[in-house]
């Protein structure tokens, strides 16, 4: 095998195909360590990474197949082997018995290979159930914005991960950590079955890392399977194992529009309460809201550290409480999802769940009020 490509994309493409080949499974079949190089006659270039849980394909256009060929090398050497050439507008990778030779105009590194025979197939998604087709920039965004819901605790995939659905009329996307939840509803143009994947957090983040690499224009095309979800995105085709288990359920615990809110600027309700949470020696501590007239005061405070104030305008609707805390965290998210100048915060009494909207109803947050979990 004699590829000569040049060395950027070459070097993005093989940085890809660490992400997936850097698993927990690499550390006990070292073949899941590796990056299976395929070379065809009058085919581009193609990479395959197989971390376990996840698969990925990826193409490389601007590269020259000059003898075919298959090998597997490790992932993360042959990175380090393309930065060494990083400077070179182009590189060579050519098959020499047992070795690989990773040649620049000045550097070569030779790599020992592996056996082809060894790396395992595809992984597969099991029967196609339902196939999406959404922009990239879409999709990612649906993703980050439920992202600050997810669970920090990896011992539980379910609530770690993130739900894809397949509903009639959209594609709900949601986060549920136990306390707080987070949904975006993309609206599809057809009608389709109901089918539903759990993504684990790894490949939420992978598939977001794929997104963003391509023009926000470009579709994804989505095939929700019984075991997995494949995406295609651009020169990329990613696999991902389904987490197996059950999904908290949720759309019974989203409250119906209330009249007692709180509306005011996004950015200066974030600023506020970004300030309080410096006071906070956890995290998973509350900042106190307290209403005035005309204004929201925003507190933080713990006793061995300090306190910090600040007031931000509000407007006040309905019967809403004088005081009551909620966690940061979910506020600063939801807020970030809401996406809007003004957001509208929905608080009917200090022991109901907090619900932020987006204006077109495409976002939904609700978590629970600080004590109440």
């Amino acid at each position: 095998m004699k590829i000569t490509a040049e060395t950027k994309p070459l070097i993005e493409a093989v940085a890809f195909a660490v992400r997936i080949a850097k698993s927990k499974f690499s550390r006990v079949r070292p073949i899941f360590g590796c990056v299976k190089i395929i070379a065809e006659t009058m085919q581009p270039l193609r990479l395959e990474a197989h971390g376990g849980e996840m698969w990925a394909s990826i193409t490389v256009e601007q590269a020259v197949n000059e003898t075919p060929g298959i090998v597997c090398v490790s992932a993360e050497r042959l990175l380090l082997a393309l930065n060494n050439c990083a400077n070179d507008p182009t590189v060579v990778l050519e098959e020499d018995g047992p070795c690989l030779h990773v040649r620049g105009d000045r550097t070569r590194t030779d790599l020992r290979t592996c056996p082809v025979q060894d790396y395992p197939p595809p992984l597969d998604i099991g029967e196609a159930k339902a196939t999406v087709g959404v922009r990239a920039s879409e999709f990612e965004s649906a993703l980050a914005k439920v992202s600050g819901f997810q669970s920090p605790e990896t011992s539980n995939y379910a609530i770690a991960g993130v739900l894809v659905r397949r509903n009639e009329r959209n594609l709900a996307v949601v986060a549920h950590d136990g306390v707080g939840m987070a949904e975006v509803k993309l609206t599809m143009p057809k009608a389709a079955a109901k089918a539903e994947v759990i993504m684990h957090a790894e490949a939420v983040r992978t598939a977001r890392e794929a997104m963003k690499q391509v023009e926000g224009g470009v579709s994804v095309e989505c095939v929700i399977g019984t075991s997995g979800v494949a995406m295609t995105v651009g020169t990329v085709t990613f696999h991902s194992s389904g987490v197996e288990g059950a999904f908290p359920s949720y759309e019974d615990h989203i409250p119906g529009k209330s009249e007692a809110w709180f509306e005011c600027s996004g950015e200066d309700l974030a600023r506020a309460v970004q300030s309080a949470t410096t006071m906070l020696e956890d995290t998973k501590k509350a900042v106190r809201f307290t209403r005035e007239n005309g204004h929201l005061k925003i507190e933080g405070n713990t006793a061995e550290v300090g306190s910090c104030e600040s007031v931000v305008d509000a407007k006040a609707n309905g019967g809403v409480p004088n005081v009551f805390a909620t966690r940061p965290r979910y506020l600063l998210s939801a807020i970030d999802g809401a996406g809007t100048a003004i957001v509208r915060l929905e608080v009917e009494s200090s022991k109901k769940p907090c619900v932020m909207r987006s204006g077109d109803g495409s976002f939904t947050a609700v978590w629970a009020p600080f004590g109440a979990a």
